[in-house]
């Protein structure tokens, strides 16, 4: 039994599994068994006479301690349990053996030391199984620094049944061949161990910095010894004759979580700033259990102690990559370093050279960057390669960061307000992160950077969110840059902060501003109460514009974006004025324009009632912006085609509209648009005669607007969402939805208001009713006029007022066949039927 007792500290590797002989614990990958006492004392006695036929009866007698005379099928059940639980395949078992008229035998066991067990390998069980079964000789396991590929090729050996050698070449800085056969234990030459040991692995750990090397060598090895593998990790491609590349990628976000110890949202955020990296994972865990994640993510963000001792491991596992770059190469990952959203190529070769596309290739030979396609293809650097470069950046480069910034946000914003350049509003919005980042500074480009930041997530931040960065950035102070100005007048104004409003865009105008922006500080100036028809107001505006002197196309988008401000508010100048923006923009060939007034005019047509010119309209702007690709104007269109066909009962063709606008929103990377589709797609519902399906699709859109910080959008889907409930008769869960404030769309200040109403009078409450029907809000637009009416007409009804019936049976069959009027009828009818 002696060797039974030196077994007993050790573990052993089979084909399929790790048994740790101390414990019993069984390990596959990912996965854990245990063996019961018996089992495990079995095993033990058989594995330390390997290849030696052991009798049942022995068996019987030394490890059940059964009498001689005893007989049992003991050993052939126990048996059966452990091939279930080491071997691969049970039925066809290749460890533990029977041997027919003798007993049983073991073979293949490898003995291993307990520190050489694999690792748990979380989230790595897919890619071990795929590398398991990889044909190739000559495997390379490449990516960045921590990304685990050497904890992989130590699993890897570790199921490799023959001989296995292992040399870590980080250590060797100088002559690989009398480096290697001492790190591999070889007395004989190298090459020619190869030769004479049974189905040899040799793992080369860490062999970047030894590709010429080894590109001499391997090909004659492999060549004079047909049974030999080799497994390379490396920072990057050997590029060897035979290679075959693998890249290790990131663990997904449940492996991710599951090491840094939770699963809470904070917790994935973590995992993401960090790259879903194992090694900075691991590492991070501790100080995420005594901080939380989120105190441990504001600390990466602002360069604090995150990782403790761990720090030096971190900082060795890029040095050694480092020490192998090129002075372009590593001037390019410094200041690439700095840009949290990553960089596009245009802004390295402004900031680095002609070189920079050379350097760029470089790194992603050596896996220290990657690209992010998308509407916006950047370079980004994985974690942690970006705050190790970040320590070695030069003096001077967050000023040429900031800079690079600013130029690169004026070329967007140029293309984005003028008919240019495809993609400048994606591009700007890709770069919001390193806008952010770049207004840290002082002074007015880092103020200039925070009001590119302020534009470029308009549409995507909640307005409280965006002004609590900007209030927080100035610190109580009023801006220096006239374009910050602008974005707090525009943010102001958006909360209803009116007086607030008015009073930044005249302290922008103090600050000398350039004529167009003069423009539009004068334009918020103007209209900074919540009414915006002032005439004097908008006259004395007209006639300073005027003096400006601006090119005849500035001035055109001016007027188009003061007549849509007019069509918001319903002010009967708004039709006039964009008809005639229409064609002014139509006859400079200023297309994106011309589609942008087009979608403004078919709103306005579709609640006058103008239908037949809504869908000339529609067609005329779809066919001018048919060649522009994705470009958010498209979609808008798209958007407006789908509403109009919807509102004229073309349920299909709303349907294939609403699909080619999802396919743009998409392309361009613009999810929170996407809750605008969810919102017409319930409307298509109800009106295909599932109500059920609808609310379903709305509450899709409630929850997408709120999560991406669309609080408005999520409003509308709420209010639409109250309206089905209404006829549904869920009275309470209707009037929750419609409790919302809609102030900033005339057609939404009527529909919520009409619901309120029916609701109440469905729940047999006149008087709330009739309490609504006189806070009846005022609305200039003829169709929102007589859908009120309508709705006022069936509380009189009930009210027993004369001729409320013959006014509601006199509207019967007007208005468009429309989700809103059906609707109105559903309710209008029930009121006939109470009466």
């Amino acid at each position: 039994m002696a060797g039974m007792h030196e077994l007993r500290h050790r573990a052993i590797q089979l084909q399929s599994c790790t048994i740790d002989l101390r414990t019993g614990e069984i390990r596959r990958g990912s996965q854990e068994d245990r063996l019961s006492a018996k089992e495990l004392a079995c095993l033990e006695y058989l594995v330390a006479r390997p290849g030696q036929a052991v009798s049942r009866d022995e068996l019987l007698q030394q490890v059940w301690e059964y009498d001689p005379k005893v007989l049992s099928r003991t050993v052939d059940a126990t048996v059966r349990r452990l091939r279930k639980k080491i071997e691969a395949r049970p039925s066809d078992p290749v460890h533990l053996l029977t041997v027919h008229g003798a007993g049983y035998r073991m073979e293949g066991v490898r003995a291993l030391g307990l520190s050489q067990q694999p690792p748990r390998l979380l989230g790595r069980d897919s890619l071990l199984a795929t590398l398991a079964l990889e044909p190739s000789r000559l495997l390379t396991l490449t990516g960045p620094p921590g990304i685990g590929k050497s904890d992989l090729a130590r699993a890897l050996s570790l199921s490799h049944v023959d001989a296995v050698l292992w040399a870590d070449l980080s250590p060797c800085d100088g002559d690989l061949e009398a480096y290697l056969p001492g790190a591999l234990g070889l007395r004989a030459p190298l090459g020619e161990a190869f030769t004479v040991l049974p189905r040899p692995l040799l793992v080369l750990d860490n062999a970047q910095a030894h590709a010429q090397t080894l590109a001499q060598w391997l090909p004659d090895w492999l060549a004079a010894a047909p049974e030999l593998r080799v497994l390379c990790t490396s920072r990057c491609a050997l590029e060897l004759p035979g290679e075959r590349v693998v890249p290790v990628p990131p663990l997904d976000s449940d492996s991710a979580c599951s090491l840094l110890g939770g699963d809470s949202p904070d917790h994935r955020e973590l995992a993401r700033a960090l790259g879903h990296n194992p090694l900075a994972l691991t590492l991070a865990r501790q100080a995420c259990q005594l901080l939380g994640p989120q105190a441990v993510t504001q600390r990466l963000r602002t360069q604090g102690e995150v990782f403790g001792l761990g720090s030096a491991q971190l900082h060795a596992s890029v040095q050694a990559s480092w020490t192998l770059l090129s002075d372009p190469e590593r001037s390019l990952l410094s200041l690439a370093s700095l840009a949290p959203a990553g960089l596009s190529l245009e802004v390295l070769e402004r900031w680095v050279g002609p070189h920079a596309l050379a350097a760029v290739q470089g790194l992603l030979r050596h896996a220290l960057v990657q690209i992010r396609t998308g509407p916006a293809p950047r370079l980004v650097l994985p974690f942690p390669v970006g705050p190790f470069a970040q320590s070695h950046a030069p003096p001077g480069a967050e000023d040429a960061f900031r800079e690079q910034m600013l130029s690169l946000g004026a070329r967007c914003l140029e293309a984005f307000t003028g008919a240019g350049e495809e993609g400048a509003r994606s591009r700007l919005l890709a770069n919001a992160p390193n806008l952010l980042r770049a207004a840290r500074g002082a002074g007015l480009d880092a103020e200039r950077c925070l009001s590119l930041w302020a534009l470029a997530v308009e549409d995507t931040l909640a307005p409280t969110t965006r002004l609590q960065t900007l209030e927080h950035a100035l610190a109580g102070r009023l801006p220096a840059a006239p374009e910050l100005a602008l974005e707090l007048s525009r943010v102001q104004h958006t909360l209803g902060r009116f007086e607030q409003a008015e009073a930044s865009a005249a302290h922008g105008l103090g600050l000398s501003p350039k004529p167009q922006l003069a423009l539009a500080l004068m334009d918020w100036q103007a209209y900074a109460g919540n009414e915006i028809w002032e005439r004097e107001r908008v006259e004395a505006l007209e006639d300073r514009a005027a003096a400006l002197g601006l090119p005849a196309e500035q001035t055109l988008v001016w007027r188009v974006h003061r007549a849509n401000r007019r069509r918001r508010y319903a002010a009967p100048e708004a039709l006039l004025d964009l008809e005639a923006a229409w064609s002014e923009a139509h006859a400079r060939s200023a297309h994106r324009l011309a589609a942008e007034v087009a979608g403004h005019l078919v709103a306005m047509y579709t609640w006058k009632g103008a239908l037949a010119d809504a869908d000339a309209l529609i067609q005329a702007a779809l066919e001018l912006v048919a060649n522009l690709g994705s470009w958010e104007g498209r979609g808008i269109l798209l958007q407006h085609a789908a509403n109009l066909a919807l509102g004229q009962g073309r349920l299909d063709e709303a349907r294939g509209l609403l699909d080619q606008a999802e396919q743009v929103w998409r392309a361009l990377g613009r999810p929170y648009k996407l809750s605008v589709l969810n919102l017409s797609r319930g409307r298509i519902l109800y009106l295909d005669g599932d109500p059920e399906g609808a609310i379903a699709e709305l509450t899709r859109a409630v929850v997408t607007s709120t999560a991406l910080g669309r609080p408005e959008r999520g409003r509308t889907a709420r209010v639409y969402r109250g309206l089905v409930r209404g006829v549904l008769e869920d009275h309470s869960a209707a009037l929750q939805d419609l409790d919302v404030q809609v102030r900033t769309s005339p057609v939404l200040v009527v529909l919520t208001h009409c619901g309120r109403l029916f609701t109440h009078l469905r729940r047999g409450e006149l008087q709330a009713a009739q309490r609504e029907r006189a806070q009846a809000p005022e609305t200039r637009m003829q169709a929102l006029a007589e859908y009120q009416a309508l709705s006022h007409a069936a509380v009189a009804l009930l009210a027993g007022e004369p001729g409320a019936r013959e006014r509601i049976e006199a509207a019967r069959g007007e208005g468009p066949p429309s989700m809103e009027f059906k609707l109105l009828w559903v309710h209008l009818d029930w009121a006939l039927s109470q009466v």
